[in-house]
C-alpha cells in the first residue's frame, strides 16, 4: 500500500481550469522547425529553418483522497469543455493552454492505488488569433485625426513664440489675412463651389474672428481656426443626413458637394501654402503646416469619390501620392529644424499615405476597367455592347449606355469606325 501522507506531503499543487490537482511529473518538448531534405546522388543534406516551435507539455498528475472517483468524474467533465484553459504551474507559472488533441487527457484507477487517481495531459500553448485589423476606410480615418491633432500643435508651437517680438506677430497676422484672402476667393468657386462655400464661410468667418492681439491661448485658437478651413471643404462633401421633419413639415433635401470637386478643390489650395514657403523664417514652417492640414483633408474627401472604373482610380492615386510626398518632403526639411514639432507630422504623414495605399489597392482589384476597342467600319452601338458584354447578357444594357455617354455617340445606330473606349462590365 503507498503511503499516501508521505506521498502528498512531498507533492507540489497545480490546477487546470480552475480544477485543483497535485503534480507528479512535466515533460515539455521546444525546439525549432527544421526540415531535412535529402536529394538522389547527393549525399550532403539541405536543411531549412522554419522557426521556433513549441512542441507539447505533457504534465502527470494526482487526484487524492476518498472522493477520488468522484473527483475523476469532475475532472472529465472539466476538460470536455470548449475553450482554452489557464494552467497554474508551481515551474511553469501561468499558462494560457489548450488539449493537444482528441486523446490529450487520460485518467488510471487502480486497486494497488486506492484514494488516487493518476492523469496524463498533453497540452499545447494557447496563441490567440491575431486581433482582425479595422477596415481600411477606418485606418484612413483614424491616421487623418492623429495627422491633424499633431499638425496643429506643430503650427500652434511655431506660432506661439511670434506673440512678442512685433514684427514677428505682424508677419503671423499677415499670414492669416493671406489664407484668409486665398481661401475666400477659392471655396466659391469650381463646379461644386455653392456647396463648399456654403460649409466653408462660417469657418472663415470664425478664423477672421480669432482676436488681432496676442493672447495666452491665441496660438492655440488660431492653429485650430486655420485647420478647420480644409476640414470645412473636406466635410463639404459628406452626405448630409436631413431632418425626418423641416420645419412647416417640408422634407429638405439633402445637398453635398462632389467629392471629386473638393479634392481637386484641396489640391489647388496647395498654392496658397506655397505661397509662404519662400518667406523668412517662420513662413516656411508656417507653409509645411497648412500644406499637411490640406492634404489630408484631401485624402479624407477622397474616400467618398464613387470611381467607375480603374484608370480612374489610379490616376486620382497618382495626384494625391504626389501630394503626399510633397507634404511629406517639406514636414522632412523642417524636422531637421523642430524635430519635437515636425517629426511627429513627418510620421502621420507617412502612415497616411500607407493607409490610403492600401484602401486603394484594395478598391482598384474590385474595379471594372476601362477598355477601348477599335472598329474598322460603321457598326450599331448595340453590336459593339454585345462584344463588350461576351458571355454576360445583363452587361450589354450597361456597356450600350457607357459606350454611347463615353464617347458622345451622336447616332447610336451608325457609330464611326475608330477607337472607342467602354466600361468593361463584369
Amino acid at each position: 500500500m503507498i503511503d499516501i501522507i508521505g506521498l502528498y506531503n512531498s507533492l507540489l499543487s497545480a490546477s487546470i481550469s480552475g480544477f485543483p490537482f497535485e503534480v507528479l511529473d512535466t515533460h515539455q518538448e521546444f525546439g525549432r522547425r527544421i526540415e531535412r531534405f535529402l536529394f538522389p546522388g547527393i549525399d550532403q543534406s539541405v536543411f531549412q529553418d522554419l522557426g521556433a516551435q513549441d512542441n507539447q507539455i505533457s504534465v502527470t498528475g494526482l487526484l487524492i483522497g476518498d472522493d477520488y472517483v468522484q473527483q475523476a468524474q469532475n475532472f472529465r467533465r472539466v476538460m470536455q469543455l470548449p475553450g482554452p484553459m489557464t494552467l497554474v504551474h508551481p515551474w511553469l507559472g501561468n499558462l494560457q493552454v489548450v488539449l493537444a488533441g482528441p486523446g490529450a487527457v487520460s485518467i488510471a484507477l487502480s486497486n494497488t492505488e486506492l484514494r488516487i487517481a493518476r492523469f496524463t495531459l498533453s497540452l499545447f500553448l494557447y496563441q490567440p488569433p491575431p486581433v482582425t485589423l479595422a477596415d481600411t476606410l477606418s485606418l484612413i480615418g483614424t491616421a487623418i485625426d492623429g495627422a491633424v491633432g499633431n499638425i496643429e500643435n506643430w503650427m500652434a508651437g511655431v506660432l506661439a513664440p511670434l506673440v512678442l517680438p512685433l514684427a514677428a506677430f505682424s508677419y503671423a497676422q499677415g499670414f492669416v489675412r493671406s489664407i484668409s484672402a486665398g481661401f475666400s476667393a477659392l471655396v466659391n468657386s469650381g463646379a461644386s463651389g455653392a456647396e463648399i462655400g456654403a460649409v466653408a464661410t462660417p469657418a472663415l468667418a470664425a478664423l477672421n474672428a480669432v482676436p488681432p492681439v496676442p493672447g495666452s491661448a491665441w496660438a492655440a485658437s488660431l492653429a485650430s481656426a486655420v485647420s478647420a478651413i480644409p476640414a470645412a471643404i473636406a466635410n463639404a462633401a459628406q452626405p448630409v443626413v436631413p431632418s425626418a421633419v423641416a420645419p412647416g413639415g417640408a422634407v429638405t433635401p439633402a445637398v453635398a458637394a462632389d467629392p471629386a470637386d473638393a479634392v481637386a478643390m484641396l489640391l489647388q489650395a496647395v498654392g496658397i501654402a506655397a505661397a509662404h514657403a519662400g518667406d523668412p523664417s517662420p513662413g516656411p514652417a508656417l507653409a509645411a503646416c497648412l500644406q499637411a492640414l490640406i492634404v489630408v483633408q484631401a485624402v479624407q474627401a477622397s474616400v467618398l469619390i464613387q470611381y467607375q472604373s480603374v484608370q480612374q482610380a489610379q490616376a486620382q492615386e497618382l495626384v494625391l501620392m504626389a501630394a503626399l510626398d510633397a507634404a511629406i518632403t517639406a514636414a522632412a526639411t523642417q524636422a531637421q529644424a523642430a524635430p519635437q514639432l515636425a517629426a511627429p507630422v513627418w510620421d502621420d504623414l507617412v502612415g497616411v499615405k500607407a493607409a490610403l495605399a492600401a484602401d486603394l489597392t484594395i478598391l482598384i482589384g474590385r474595379l471594372p476597367a476601362v477598355v477601348s476597342v477599335t472598329t474598322i467600319r460603321a457598326h450599331p452601338a448595340w453590336l459593339i455592347a454585345h462584344y463588350i458584354a461576351g458571355d454576360v447578357p445583363g452587361a450589354m444594357a450597361s456597356s450600350y449606355t457607357d459606350l454611347i455617354a463615353r464617347n458622345q455617340v451622336v447616332n447610336p445606330a451608325v457609330v464611326a469606325p475608330g477607337a472607342l473606349e467602354v466600361l468593361q462590365v463584369a
